[in-house]
């Protein structure tokens, strides 16, 4: 279920994903019916899991009462957030919030999803406080001080997370007719490793569907191109490790659980070699998995959401910015 963006003491309970207006204009504001400031989503996972949002305060407070199983994920928050440099270039990038429950204790953990080399002359993104209440036990998991230090500086163990990401780039060397359907704006295979070697776990392309496209794709515009063009976004599994619990997470994260044609993909995730997709033009949509396709009106929702907070979708407009 996706709500709309929340009022002044406005409560959520799960499952729900909810869109918080923001200080920043999303990279790919315009897109879709999303307003252009929805800038921070706030995952909520379970009925008996209650936040409220007071956005006078920027204080965000998860309210929960259960004796939970370890690692019991509660809440999901993604701020769209911009580095600045010295010259005001601003750089996209997202910090991330897992907030979980073992018993009655809360757990954290806050980080940041960025390209390399991400300026931080400045900072800008939306100052939430976030409180967690068990009872008469009140937690601050996350105040303005922690938010800005995570914000404002990448860990090594972070730099290190990153260096060991390999990546390959299909296109590199390949000669392509924009004119022509089918060709290919992004193509990389992306995994862990090193040093060229290592395990490589999805491609992801972004591939034109019409030669109308041509003019949008010399431009250079993601927005422009998503808005007015044709064109399909697919994820391929290149293996079995790992990817399957990520794929179903993201099912419910983007709106997909309740599409029949993925029923086997809730169930089990992306087998190797098995591709999900997106298309959209002309005002439609679809969903495609490997050969078969299925209406979804929300195509053009779900590609901005996915481009714009997942991780891997981050790396394919991160690609197309240069």
């Amino acid at each position: 279920m996706v709500e709309p963006a929340a009022s002044a003491h406005d409560a959520h309970r799960g499952p729900a994903v909810v869109f918080l207006s923001g200080r920043i204009t999303c990279p790919l504001a315009g897109v879709g019916r999303r307003a252009a400031n929805a800038s921070n989503r706030l995952v909520i996972d379970d009925p008996a899991t209650e936040v409220t949002v007071e956005r006078t305060t920027g204080q965000i407070t998860i309210h929960d009462e259960r004796d939970c199983a370890p690692n019991t994920v509660l809440v999901d928050l993604v701020w769209l957030a911009e580095g600045i440099d010295a010259e005001g270039r601003r750089t996209p990038f997202t910090v991330h919030l897992e907030v979980t429950k073992t018993g009655h204790a809360f757990a954290s953990d806050l980080h940041t999803h960025e390209p390399p080399g991400m300026p931080r002359h400045r900072v800008e993104l939306e100052p939430f406080e976030i409180v967690a209440v068990d009872g008469v036990r009140r937690h601050v998991l996350v105040n303005f001080k922690r938010l800005a230090a995570v914000a404002g500086r990448q860990p090594l163990s972070r730099r290190l997370a990153m260096a060991l990401t390999t990546t390959r780039d299909h296109l590199a060397g390949v000669t392509q007719d924009a004119g022509a359907p089918g060709y290919r704006v992004v193509d990389r295979s992306i995994g862990i490793g090193a040093l060229g070697r290592g395990l490589l776990l999805v491609r992801a392309r972004l591939t034109s569907l019409a030669a109308s496209n041509a003019p949008l794709i010399a431009r250079g515009s993601l927005a422009e191109m998503l808005r007015e063009g044709s064109w399909e976004l697919s994820l391929e599994a290149l293996t079995e490790r790992w990817l399957p619990e990520l794929v179903k997470r993201d099912l419910f994260l983007f709106g997909l659980e309740e599409v029949p044609l993925l029923a086997p993909v809730r169930a089990r995730g992306l087998v190797a070699h098995q591709v999900l997709a997106f298309r959209c033009g002309a005002g439609s949509g679809e969903v495609r998995l490997d050969g078969a396709t299925a209406p979804l009106p929300d195509a053009l929702e779900v590609a901005r959401a996915y481009l714009e907070y997942h991780m891997l979708g981050g790396m394919i407009a991160q690609a197309l910015r240069g």
